[in-house]
C-alpha cells in the first residue's frame, strides 16, 4: 500500500539523515515529482532527485551513508582521534609536553601524568617508525592555546597530535632545539673532529685538521635537511661538509623526522655542532587555525676554542599540518629555520639560534684575526623564491694560512599542509611569515614546503 512504502521510504531517508546530514530542500509524497522544489526528494518514486550531500568532506553510501573522515598519513591513524574518553583541552597557561612518556606539566588543571592511553581527558601511545626516530603520539577531542601561552615540546620522540574537534593555535608551540640538544624527533649536534649527528641523514661533517701549532682547522659543515648546510670554512684542500637536502614529506607513508645535528669544529677545542630542530604534525578531523606560533628551528653552532673551528649550525626540523581546513592568519609563524654557524679561532661568538621569522639566524662573529665568520642559517629572508634557504658556508681568513674557519650554517627544514582539495577552499594562507616559503625552492631544485590535498574516507 502507498502509506507503507511512504513509511519505508521515510524510515530509511531518516537513517541517512542521522548518519550523514543531506540538503533536502522539499519531500515530494504525491508520486508525482511536481513540487517544483530544486533537489525535491521524491519518496513515491514519481521522479524527484536524490538528495544532495552537506557533508564538507563528502558522503559515503556504504556500508551506511556517513561524512567522510580525514584519513591521517605519516605515523598518525584515524583511530587515534576517534578514541573514547577524550576530552577539549584548553590551554590557558605555560605547559611543557614530554614525547616519551606522555606527561604534561603545568598549571594542575592541564597536568597529564606518565603512561599510555587516557588520562585527564588526552590520550597518548607512542609509535615507532622504521628508519627514524619514534613518535608520541597524543589525542584530544578539541584544543585551544591561548596567546600569551607557550606549549613546550620535549623528549627523544616526534610530536603529534590528534584531534576529532577544532584545533586553535593562537600562543606558541616551541619544538625547537637548546644548543647541541635537537628538538623532539631531531638530531643532536656533533661534537669536534667527529662526525655531526652521527649517522644521520643530512648531518653536517666535522671540521678536520689539526689547530694549534701553526697547523689550520676548518670549521663544522652546517646540517642540510629541506635544504643543504653550509660548509666551515677551509683550509686548502680539504673538502666541503656541509649536510645535503634529504627526506619527503610528500608520501602517504613518510617518515616524521627533525633536523640532523651540525658538525663540530675542527682540532680539540673546535666548536660543537647545533642541534636540528624537532619535528611535529598536527592532525585534525575539523578545523585547523594558527594565528600564533609553531617553531622548530635548528640551534647555532658554538664557537671555537684558541686555534680551532667554529661549530656548524643544526637544521630546521618538519611541521606537518592536516585538517579539513587549514588557516594561518595574518599574525601566523611557522618557521623551520636553520641556526647560524660559530666562529673560529678564540675570542670569537657562538652561531645564532633559528629565528621564528623569515629573517636567517646570523653565524658568529670572529673576534681575531686568523678566525673566520660562521655562516648564517637558512630561511626565507621575506624573498620567497630566491635561494636563501640554504645555510650560508663559514669563512676562513686566508685558505693557504694557518687560519681557523667558522662553522656553516644549517638549512632549512621541511613544511606540509593539506587540507580539503585546495580548489574547494580547504587552505587559507593570509601569513607573510612561513619559511620556508611554499615558492622557495631548494638548491636540488624541489620545494622543502607543500601545500596540497589531504585524503578523506
Amino acid at each position: 500500500m502507498k502509506w507503507m512504502r511512504w513509511m519505508r521510504a521515510a524510515l530509511v531517508l531518516g537513517v541517512a539523515l542521522s548518519a550523514c546530514n543531506f540538503a533536502v530542500l522539499g519531500v515530494d509524497t504525491s508520486g508525482g515529482g511536481d513540487m517544483g522544489d530544486a533537489g525535491a526528494v521524491d519518496l513515491a518514486g514519481g521522479g524527484g532527485d536524490l538528495p544532495a550531500c552537506e557533508c564538507a568532506t563528502g558522503c559515503s553510501e556504504t556500508p551506511m551513508h556517513h561524512c567522510l573522515a580525514l584519513a591521517p598519513t605519516g605515523p598518525v591513524s584515524a583511530g587515534d582521534y576517534t578514541m573514547s574518553g577524550l576530552a577539549v583541552y584548553n590551554v590557558n597557561g605555560n605547559i611543557t609536553i614530554n614525547t616519551d612518556n606522555g606527561a604534561i606539566a603545568g598549571p594542575p588543571s592541564l597536568m597529564r601524568g606518565m603512561g599510555p592511553g587516557v588520562i585527564n581527558g588526552i590520550g597518548f601511545h607512542v609509535v615507532a617508525q622504521s628508519g627514524g626516530p619514534s613518535v608520541g603520539v597524543f589525542s584530544v577531542a578539541g584544543l585551544t592555546l591561548s596567546q600569551g601561552f607557550t606549549i613546550s615540546i620535549t623528549g627523544a620522540n616526534a610530536f603529534a597530535l590528534a584531534s576529532a574537534g577544532p584545533v586553535t593555535i593562537n600562543g606558541v608551540v616551541d619544538a625547537s632545539c637548546t644548543g647541541m640538544t635537537a628538538g623532539p624527533g631531531g638530531a643532536a649536534g656533533g661534537m669536534p673532529k667527529m662526525d655531526g649527528g652521527g649517522s644521520t641523514m643530512g648531518a653536517g661533517k666535522a671540521g678536520s685538521g689539526a689547530g694549534g701549532g701553526g697547523a689550520p682547522a676548518s670549521g663544522g659543515g652546517g646540517a642540510g635537511y629541506g635544504d643543504a648546510g653550509g660548509s666551515g670554512g677551509l683550509p686548502q684542500g680539504i673538502a666541503q661538509n656541509g649536510g645535503v637536502p634529504w627526506g619527503d614529506l610528500t608520501s602517504p607513508t613518510f617518515i616524521l623526522v627533525g633536523g640532523p645535528g651540525g658538525g663540530g669544529g675542527g682540532a680539540m677545542g673546535g666548536g660543537k655542532g647545533g642541534g636540528g630542530g624537532g619535528a611535529v604534525q598536527f592532525v585534525v578531523n575539523d578545523a585547523l587555525t594558527v594565528a600564533g606560533t609553531i617553531d622548530v628551528g635548528g640551534c647555532g653552532g658554538a664557537k671555537a676554542g684558541k686555534t680551532a673551528g667554529g661549530g656548524g649550525g643544526g637544521a630546521g626540523g618538519a611541521i606537518v599540518l592536516e585538517a579539513v581546513h587549514v588557516t594561518l592568519a595574518s599574525t601566523a609563524v611557522l618557521a623551520a629555520n636553520g641556526g647560524g654557524g660559530g666562529a673560529g679561532d678564540d675570542m670569537s661568538n657562538d652561531g645564532n639560534p633559528a629565528n621564528a621569522n623569515p629573517m636567517p639566524a646570523l653565524g658568529g662573529l670572529a673576534g681575531s684575526g686568523a678566525g673566520g665568520d660562521g655562516g648564517n642559517g637558512g630561511a626565507s629572508n621575506n624573498q620567497p623564491g630566491a635561494h636563501f634557504t640554504n645555510g650560508r658556508p663559514g669563512g676562513i681568513p686566508v685558505p693557504t694560512a694557518n687560519d681557523y674557519g667558522g662553522g656553516g650554517g644549517g638549512g632549512v627544514g621541511r613544511i606540509a599542509i593539506r587540507a580539503l582539495n585546495p580548489t574547494m577552499g580547504g587552505i587559507t594562507d593570509n601569513s607573510v611569515a612561513v619559511t620556508p616559503d611554499a615558492a622557495d625552492i631548494n638548491t636540488v631544485s624541489t620545494h622543502p614546503t607543500i601545500y596540497g590535498a589531504a585524503n578523506f574516507q
